[in-house]
């Protein structure tokens, strides 16, 4: 193993590990076309047709033009190919990141966890009721009736013209 691997299986998954060993086999398979600075131009060496990927890195911090990291929050086989031809043999903490993570890094500092006494302690007398929201559609009570509407329609016959109820 590289040394890249073998920190990336110290500190990754199980699962996380797998996905970054497929993605550092391919990394192998792409060549550095040109290099401007800090942004380099890797493409699969074998077809003419493959898109050429830009990536960024000056040392500290890498970027793809695949966005695969921002992504998943796995490493690239561009970002990859890169550090395989620059030489570097640790990946920077920065793309280990704690979801894929074994344990917390020692750099970053655990949530402290509140204790049960503290928990049982706090008074729960200050629960309100959720305030009333408007529903939609017409309301439910009935509209004021004005004018012609507002008077009652006495029914009558036609022949006699004699009213009921």
């Amino acid at each position: 193993m590289s040394p890249l691997e073998e920190q990336a299986r110290g500190v990754l998954t199980p699962f996380c590990f797998k996905k970054f060993q497929e993605e550092f086999g391919r990394a192998t398979l792409y060549s550095l076309l040109g290099e401007n600075g800090h942004e380099f131009i890797v493409k699969y060496h074998e077809e003419t047709t493959t898109k050429k990927r830009i990536v960024f890195w000056d040392g500290e911090t890498a970027t793809c033009s695949c966005k695969h990291f921002e992504f998943w929050g796995i490493l690239c086989r561009h970002i990859l190919s890169v550090f395989l031809h620059k030489d570097c043999y640790a990946i920077p903490f920065t793309y280990l990141p704690v979801r894929w993570s074994r344990e917390v890094p020692q750099s970053e500092e655990a949530p402290q966890v509140l204790e049960e006494e503290t928990l049982s302690d706090t008074p729960i007398d200050d629960i309100h009721c959720p305030p009333i929201s408007k529903i939609k559609g017409r309301p439910k009570t009935k509209r004021l009736k004005g004018g012609k509407e507002a008077r009652k329609v006495t029914r009558s016959c036609g022949f006699c013209k004699k009213s009921w109820p």
